[in-house]
């Protein structure tokens, strides 16, 4: 495995709704919706819950939560023991670049944002912070920071926008209305999930 991942699709292993990688037990969670949709525990918490029922972001399809709302949603196991299994390799396996490698990473001339007269070779994706190979092993020295997602500056993941009404949400969409698509100011026109469905896009196109 060149990272983490490996060949593994990495949004299979993230919340499609603020797309963190899900984790195996805090806020991201990955629990299961009746319709089949995993989202992470942090995300279902924010999702309005009416008469003990929350409505799945991705096709509005209704699933109960019981008196125990959120935690009451039974966790996506299969997924876990995918997480799991994956952190296993991760520390079994070496994040260690060939010689090769390590000067093809250098070469993208990238600062370690850990020290500053050294030249950045891995992403760490969770920190969101550019390592040398020194600097990277003494940071995620202990084992909870050694299950951090670190890949070679090449294969750092391309930065997503975030909606400008709540930055902590990826903007997904693109409001198709005259007034939005026109706005100088503002939020304008692009959007998450909340924008679309509950807030000041909620009916347009």
């Amino acid at each position: 495995m060149t990272s983490y991942y490996g060949c593994i699709h990495v949004q299979v292993l993230e919340c499609r709704v603020c797309e963190d990688v899900f984790a195996l037990q805090g806020d991201k969670v990955p629990r299961l919706l009746y319709c089949g949709h995993t989202v992470c525990h942090a995300c279902l918490l924010r999702l309005p819950l009416r008469d003990n029922v929350v409505q799945c972001p991705f096709d509005r399809q209704p699933t109960p939560t019981g008196n125990s709302g959120v935690w009451g949603l039974k966790k996506n196991f299969a997924l876990l023991e995918l997480l799991e299994r994956l952190q296993y390799t991760q520390e079994k396996s070496t994040l260690f670049l060939t010689a090769d490698s390590l000067e093809k990473e250098r070469q993208l001339a990238v600062q370690c944002d850990e020290n500053e007269g050294h030249i950045a070779v891995l992403y760490c994706t969770v920190c969101t912070s550019h390592l040398c190979e020194e600097c990277s092993g003494l940071t995620h020295a202990t084992r909870t920071l050694a299950r951090h997602r670190r890949v070679p500056l090449s294969d750092k993941p391309r930065e997503k926008p975030k909606c400008p009404s709540h930055p902590s949400h990826v903007a997904e969409f693109t409001c198709l209305e005259e007034d939005c698509q026109g706005l100088q100011t503002g939020p304008g026109p692009i959007m998450c999930f909340i924008c679309k469905d509950y807030g000041r896009h909620k009916d347009h196109k």
